[in-house]
């Protein structure tokens, strides 16, 4: 968790290394000559107090005089002449502009720069400007970056690739932050920005995309700094006071720590490898759970369905994208369902937990292989979704149910424990003993034992059957085929993508296709190695059930 620096430091640094924008014009006063030599123009230094910021002007051009505005008019040798360092307020946006002057010498192009001196948040000396359509961070130098005019002036999205490890990479959005109005502040706007952060949990990155035209929203403490998604190890201790009984080993954090950041249009995280769980976040040691299914994964679904300040959530393949209009710490977390039926959250990391990590359950009626729920319940979530039909159908059988707050969740993946329960369930079938070995005390034994019984699965070469794994599209067609005891089908399917169905799985897959239990993709795709989604697996059932 990033803490606020409290020691002050004194600095020495040329401003348009580090923060807001400068620009060059020509100037308004002063006889110009072909022949002459034209001055350099002036340079700002800069000594950043808590109590405002010092500005020092330099030019390269010896014995020249540098004339200076600060209301934004352009200097001429009738302007203030500048006699040694001055100070601008803070909580003020200052416009200086400054030419060089000397006999003899064209004047100066004049110089233009933009300070911001937030009230008690200490300046970014060192922040490089981003200059360039992509930027990549591989080491403390250049770790700080600024959103300049010259960023704006680019006017195409900036790619930001973090490849060094940390936890204080960051942009500075000085040269943006308007004047505070009633304590806030507001940003003009954004360039689309994407950015890929490398973790040690994940070859795939994190990745956050900010679009173009983003505004945002802070208290008028805020210092302009945004910082980049990080993996936090150890923070844990922190949230235990909220959530009893529970372990967090691993969060997200991405924004300006508890300082709230709050956008007028939805900003899309992607987590990788982390579909299906849960997800939520925390602010000032407060808990919240987001519970809104994105329909889409799409910027104006988003833009135009998630209230300001709020969030969404969808599963894109592997990966847990969240559509947010602000940044905190977000973390994610999975349901385990113990013996006796509850339904017992898990935080978990978006790397491997190290210990389970236990909350008291919610709710010991919660719909489990072992507790179907009243059937007659209206889902809140599947409203105009394209499974409806067949969920209502299925819901109307008994073979499945939905979670206690009444929701199905749709387009969450699917485990193969709760797959098999879902097979043993449709088909009716008696239970048995097997002779494979499952994990014990898993909630779904007695479906597993039943299925492996009827030789619809078995386990790994571990005899480990991997009931929490989240069952894939092919593995789902050969529990089907197993279930249903089809006919194989020899041959190839037509899909784009056919050479990705593996080995074991060919027939299954065109055997499912060719009886019209599994469909392709619009795309003409099959996406073999996907996890399936609840929606999916219900509907696969309904087609074998037909």
């Amino acid at each position: 968790m990033r803490l606020k620096a409290t020691a002050i430091t004194v600095l020495t640094v040329v401003l348009f290394c580090v923060t807001a924008f400068s620009s060059f014009e020509p100037a308004a006063a002063g006889t110009t000559a072909p022949i002459l030599e034209t001055a350099a123009p002036p340079i700002a230094k800069n000594w950043v107090l808590l109590t405002g910021t010092l500005v020092t002007l330099t030019t390269t051009t010896p014995e020249a005089t540098i004339y200076y505005t600060l209301d934004g008019s352009t200097p001429s040798m009738n302007s203030t002449k500048y006699k040694g360092v001055f100070s601008i307020p803070e909580d003020c946006i200052t416009t200086i502009k400054a030419i060089a002057v000397k006999a003899g010498m064209n004047d100066s192009r004049v110089m233009t720069v933009s300070y911001l001196a937030p009230h008690g948040s200490g300046f970014q000396p060192m922040d490089i400007p981003i200059t360039t359509p992509t930027v990549i961070i591989a080491d403390e130098l250049h770790k700080n970056l600024a959103i300049t005019q010259d960023t704006l002036n680019l006017n195409t999205p900036v790619t930001i690739s973090v490849q060094n490890i940390g936890n204080d990479n960051k942009i500075n959005v000085i040269a943006l932050m308007k004047k505070p109005v009633s304590g806030t502040i507001t940003t003009s706007a954004l360039p689309a920005i994407n950015i890929a952060v490398r973790t040690t949990t994940n070859r795939t990155p994190v990745q956050v995309a900010i679009p173009a035209g983003t505004t945002i929203n802070a208290p008028s403490d805020w210092g302009g700094t945004i910082y980049l998604p990080v993996v936090e190890p150890d923070i844990a201790a922190s949230y235990l006071s909220s959530l009893t009984n529970t372990t967090v080993n691993t969060v997200i954090e991405v924004g300006c720590g508890n300082v709230p950041l709050t956008f007028n249009k939805a900003v899309r995280l992607l987590i990788p490898d982390q579909a299906g769980k849960s997800v939520g976040y925390y602010r000032n040691g407060v808990f919240t759970q987001i519970t809104r299914i994105c329909d889409l994964d799409n910027q104006n679904w988003a833009d135009f369905n998630i209230p300001d300040g709020s969030d969404g959530v969808i599963n894109v393949g592997n990966d847990l994208v969240i559509w947010t209009k602000h940044f905190t710490e977000f973390f994610t977390y999975t349901q385990t369902i113990p013996v006796d039926g509850g339904i017992t959250p898990v935080p978990t990391g978006v790397n491997s937990i190290k210990d389970p990590a236990t909350i008291a359950p919610m709710d010991n009626t919660a719909a489990t292989g072992n507790n179907i729920q009243n059937n007659q319940v209206t889902l809140t979530d599947i409203n105009s979704h394209w499974a409806q039909n067949n969920i209502n159908k299925l819901m109307a059988t008994g073979c499945i149910s939905g979670y206690p707050d009444l929701t199905f969740r749709p387009n969450n993946p699917i485990t193969k424990a709760e797959f098999v329960t879902l097979l043993v369930n449709a088909f009716k079938l008696a239970p048995r003993n097997s002779n494979e070995t499952f994990t014990n005390g898993h909630w779904a034994r007695d479906s597993i034992a039943t299925a492996a019984a009827n030789g619809i699965v078995n386990g790994y070469d571990t005899g480990t059957f991997g009931p929490d794994d989240l069952i894939t599209r092919e593995q789902m067609a050969m529990m089907i085929v197993k279930a249903t005891k089809l006919a194989p089908v020899p041959g190839e399917t037509q899909f784009a993508d056919s050479i990705d169905i593996s080995d074991w799985a060919r027939e299954a897959v065109a055997t499912t296709v060719t009886n019209g239990i599994i469909k392709g993709y619009p795309d003409h795709t099959f996406k073999p190695q996907d996890k399936a989604s609840r929606a999916e697996a219900v509907t696969v059932i309904a087609n074998m059930l037909k």
